[in-house]
């Protein structure tokens, strides 16, 4: 419980204060609670500069999301809320350098001009048709929009299970035509 124009509130009167125009109910909550979460974000991000940017950040989506969220108890959503931003980030995090160890290696396997990225993300570009409407759509959603499994399977409606069989597929494919080109 924060205190708040001299009275005691709960972190779900604080919410609900805030949904009703309160900036300083929100302030309130921040400062209860950003050490808790820069915590949180130092246990996965294991940098202390990357955690007070992912705080920073979580609380600034918290800002212009919160009210869409229904919450029972603040602390342990916030804890799920923080652990999960941080995991997005250490994806993305790991999907670029993948991303960038493949194309590398893609490159020196592949005639195409020297170290020509460019021309690599074209032919990449124009193989996508060549994949089913499903494969096309995940690995554009994966890789272009940088989508979890979970939010694609939001978006399309497909089973998670699907949508990870369908980019692993895709994948092949998009590889296996690239080869072809050659």
């Amino acid at each position: 419980m924060l205190v708040h124009s001299k009275k005691i509130l709960s972190d779900t009167a604080l919410i609900q204060s805030f949904c009703s125009g309160s900036e300083a109910a929100f302030n309130d909550l921040f400062n209860g609670h950003r050490r808790f979460v820069a915590s949180v974000c130092l246990k996965y991000l294991r940098d202390s500069e990357s955690s007070r940017d992912a705080c920073m950040e979580i609380f600034g989506k918290l800002w212009e999301g919160i009210c869409g969220y229904s919450i029972r108890e603040f602390r342990p959503w916030l804890y799920v809320y923080a652990r999960n931003h941080c995991l997005m980030q250490l994806r993305k995090e790991k999907t670029k350098n993948i991303s960038l160890q493949d194309v590398e290696f893609s490159l020196s396997e592949h005639p195409f001009e020297e170290n020509d990225l460019a021309m690599m993300l074209s032919r990449l570009e124009n193989l996508l048709p060549t994949l089913s409407h499903e494969q096309q759509t995940c690995v554009r959603l994966f890789f272009l929009e940088e989508k979890s499994y979970a939010q694609i399977a939001v978006v399309t409606g497909w089973e998670i299970h699907l949508v990870k069989s369908y980019l692993q597929n895709g994948k092949r494919n998009l590889l296996r035509n690239l080869r072809r080109l050659e």
